[in-house]
């Protein structure tokens, strides 16, 4: 902003008395002092520069005139310059404190990220704490290395819980899921077995687990141990048992005080007629192994009182006997087939219950209706007599009926013979050869037989070699 002309002639007014400005003598009239200014006013001079050119001086004067030593522009522009000085260097004071401040900020964040974090309890002990707050706002499974947590409401559980449509269980300390064996409250008597698979789902029914068979409830989930009937079997239903640590057992094991017998394939318990690697035993119909006097399909046999060792069969050796010849004596012991069932025993067919033992034992022949024809098909290999016969080989003679096609039975070794009479039958070699004597005779086109003839090997096929 200008200054008003009055204020000028008051300091021309100053000037010329007072002044050594050279210009004051040579003061021009009031009308080149209203020209002056009208030209200071034009070219947009500063103030103090106005005050030169109304003494006399021209516009072109002007940056050639020195200034007075001292004025109030002058100090003006001084307390200005002071003033501007102390704003810089308030404001570098707040810039230095500001650096400062962040500087110490930066050295508190680095400071805090070079502390080793402290992990929290529970799923938190895989998780540092900044990590563990924003975990905290999940909810269902979360896996943090190769350890499975459930979260509900940002919070981690513990325990037995529904996930996903299983039930699972979260260790109670750390809420780590569980997989594998877990003892977990329930049962009678408050505390249960049950097993999570890799999922960390609960099972149930039969299942392996660590290379065992197992049963587990199928309303609980509760291992079992001791018997169980399930699914399985010709019947569709099978009875097995399971030991203290809840494995299925096979082969010979005593179960409730008793001796009893469980497929070695299946696990399913066996009742009847069971070869074992020495003798030749029974199990009645509740699994146990009899002992003494008992009479079966009719037959009155003994039983040792200790051992339960079929009188006669404490000399059968199986460990001597080859593959296929164990098998084929196994199968017509227990006459039951692969599957577990039992061989059909129909009175007069009695060449086909030994087609069917040596085809469930896997060493199969063509089939033939009559005994004798079986006998005459094998006679490549056959021999005469009783004496040192190997295990399973098949005893051929002459045999009651109106067709009087013959007689077949399998000798399984102690001096016992198996044949099919309408039942399973065992005899002794002697009994079951002197009965033959009784019989008529077979004519065929190649011989006639009367009583027993000899031995055999089906097609002849020696299973002994």
């Amino acid at each position: 902003m200008k200054k008003p002309i009055s204020a000028v002639l008051s300091m021309i007014l100053m000037l010329s008395m007072g002044s050594t400005c050279v210009y004051a003598q040579e003061m021009p009239a009031a009308a080149s002092v209203a020209a002056s200014s009208a030209a200071v006013e034009e070219t947009g001079l500063s103030e103090e520069t106005e005050t030169v050119v109304m003494l006399g001086g021209s516009v072109s004067d002007v940056v050639e005139t020195q200034a007075p030593e001292y004025s109030e522009s002058e100090d003006a522009a001084e307390v200005s310059e002071t003033e501007m000085t102390e704003a810089a260097e308030t404001e570098t004071a707040g810039e230095t404190a500001e650096t400062e401040s962040e500087e110490e900020t930066e050295t508190a964040e680095s400071e805090k990220a070079d502390e080793t974090p402290e992990l929290l309890m529970g799923a938190e002990d895989a998780l540092p704490a900044e990590e563990a707050q924003v975990e905290k706002k999940l909810n269902g499974l979360v896996t943090v290395e190769d350890k499975t947590f459930y979260y509900k409401d940002g919070a981690v559980m513990y325990g037995e819980h529904k996930v996903d449509g299983a039930w699972r269980y979260f260790d109670p300390l750390t809420g780590e899921m569980v997989t594998g064996f877990a003892t977990i409250p329930g049962g009678k008597t408050g505390q249960k077995i049950v097993y999570y698979d890799p999922t960390g789902a609960m099972v149930y029914g039969e299942y392996k687990a660590e290379d065992a068979w197992r049963y587990f409830s199928i309303a609980s989930g509760e291992m079992t141990t001791g018997f169980a009937t399930i699914p399985g079997g010709k019947s569709g239903q099978k009875v097995v048992f399971y030991n203290p640590t809840g494995a299925m057992v096979y082969g010979e094991y005593k179960a409730d005080g008793k001796w009893r017998y469980f497929n070695t394939a299946s696990g399913a318990m066996t009742t009847g007629f069971v070869l074992l690697p020495h003798k030749i035993v029974y199990y009645g119909r509740d699994g146990g192994m009899v002992y003494g006097t008992h009479t079966i399909n009719g037959q009155t046999l003994q039983f040792n009182t200790a051992s339960g060792a079929l009188k006669g069969s404490e000399t059968i050796d199986t460990t001597k006997m080859t593959a296929k010849e164990r098998r084929v004596v196994e199968t017509a012991v227990s006459n039951r087939g692969a599957n577990g069932a039992l061989l059909a025993t129909i009175r007069g067919m009695c060449a086909a219950w030994v087609w069917h033992v040596f085809d469930e034992a896997g060493v199969p022949y063509e089939a033939k209706e009559l005994a004798v024809q079986v006998y005459e098909a094998g006679l490549k290999a056959s021999g005469k007599g009783i004496k040192n016969l190997a295990p399973g080989v098949v005893l051929f003679g002459s045999g009651s009926g109106a067709y009087n096609a013959g007689h077949v039975g399998i000798y399984v070794g102690g001096n016992l013979v198996i044949d099919n009479m309408g039942y399973q039958r065992i005899t002794t070699l002697k009994e079951w050869t002197s009965n033959l004597q009784h019989y008529g005779t077979i004519t065929t086109p190649k011989a006639t037989y009367k009583g027993y003839v000899g031995w055999f090997w089906p097609e002849g096929v020696n299973l002994s070699k």
